[in-house]
């Protein structure tokens, strides 16, 4: 997606930050320097992106990758 790849250069470029609240865990892992998982609207998981997909131990994040992982078939 372009605006994204243009958001994530701008946000380097300025030494900005983002807050991208997403259900998409492709974006969220191509351009998120870290993902926070909430789970009833609770902050329950931070993550940079390769080890919130390694952390299959946890309940919440667990059930959001096989959902997700499902959505595709």
């Amino acid at each position: 997606n372009l605006f994204l790849l243009k958001l994530k250069e701008y946000v380097k470029n300025t030494d900005s930050a983002v807050l991208l609240v997403t259900h998409d865990l492709t974006y969220a892992g191509k351009i998120s320097d870290k993902i926070a998982l909430l789970s009833q609207g609770k902050l329950t998981d931070f993550f940079p992106p390769k080890e919130f997909y390694a952390a299959q131990e946890n309940t919440s994040s667990d059930n959001l990758i096989s959902s997700y992982l499902q959505l595709g078939k």
